[in-house]
């Protein structure tokens, strides 16, 4: 058996230290600084260093962000021929449902008419209709009155027209 102790680390190096990693990289001069920002196109790094630009360079870099946020902007707002295409079938597909809901419409319509045709010819009765006039609130009253007023102008106007 070995009863040796073998260590593979680093002559002079301690156990549990690490190297300080902001000493090995050299520091950035203003301009460095200022040349970082400009490229980063960041207002919030141009507003935390801007104690080292003068005022004109201030002005200048928040407007060429300024300008190029703008540009991006109205750049963003054209479509592809893609979306241009996926938005017209949208809009076609919209359009379609709604023909096919007004002809939807329209043909129940028109078997609501044959059902009253092909049946005895009048209308079926309505709920007011089999309501006694005393056990009617005065709304209800002066809404079957014009009611039944309409039903007896469609009447006249039915058998003048046959005539």
């Amino acid at each position: 058996m070995n009863n040796e102790l073998a260590h593979h680390g680093i002559k002079g190096m301690r156990w549990g230290h690490r190297k300080d990693r902001k000493k090995s990289q050299p520091e950035e001069t203003p301009e460095q600084i200022k040349s970082r920002v400009i490229k980063s196109k960041s207002a919030k790094e141009l507003y935390k260093h801007a104690d080292l630009f003068s005022d004109k360079e201030l002005r200048d870099a928040y407007n060429r962000i300024q300008l190029e946020r703008d540009i991006q902007r109205a750049a963003g707002n054209e479509l592809t021929r893609g979306e241009r295409f996926v938005n017209k079938s949208i809009n076609a597909t919209k359009k379609m449902t709604e023909i096919l809901n007004a002809g939807s419409n329209a043909y129940n319509a028109i078997d609501k008419v044959r059902k009253i045709i092909e049946g005895d010819g009048t209308p079926k009765k309505t709920s007011w209709m089999d309501k006694k006039v005393s056990d009617l609130s005065d709304s209800d009253l002066k809404k079957t009155v014009a009611r039944m007023q309409l039903e007896k102008q469609y009447k006249t106007i039915g058998k003048e027209l046959e005539q």
